[in-house]
């Protein structure tokens, strides 16, 4: 497997799960 094309997809899915993270808790804030 080529390594860059799995950090990019790693990178990814870290910054999909931050983003629901951050939305999350701004919907439990209101």
């Amino acid at each position: 497997m080529n390594k860059s094309r799995f950090a990019f997809q790693l990178i990814k899915s870290v910054v999909i799960v931050g983003a629901t993270i951050s939305q999350i808790q701004k919907k439990s804030s209101n």
